[in-house]
């Protein structure tokens, strides 16, 4: 009977962790959405804070890619290149809805 209700217990904690984790990167996502359509610079900077703690919930390939084209938005800021900023917040848009699609929970997913 112990093993069953410390069983349980660390299913529950694993499923509420699973829940917070994917609330705060949705989260975070939205954030970074909204801020990148008022203000590049400052999605810049929100990407910078918030990168590590993402890192450790999203594979690699999401967040180097999402880098990347930061850095490529933050030289377009830099050089005042309207066209060049308005391409790389489009590319951006792309990648952080192709995030929440994977990261949402549905059965699709799951599988």
């Amino acid at each position: 009977m112990k093993r069953l209700i410390i069983a349980i217990s660390i299913i529950i904690v694993s499923l509420g962790f699973s829940v917070w984790e994917n609330v705060a990167v949705d989260n975070i996502l939205s954030k970074l959405h909204s801020v990148l359509e008022e203000d590049a610079a400052e999605a810049f900077e929100l990407w910078q804070e918030t990168k590590d703690f993402l890192g450790m919930f999203l594979g690699n390939e999401d967040i180097d890619a999402l880098d990347v084209e930061m850095f490529a938005l933050k030289k377009e800021v830099d050089s005042k290149n309207d066209e060049g900023i308005s391409e790389s917040r489009g590319v951006i848009t792309g990648y952080i809805e192709n995030i929440r699609q994977t990261e949402r929970l549905s059965f699709g997913n799951v599988l």
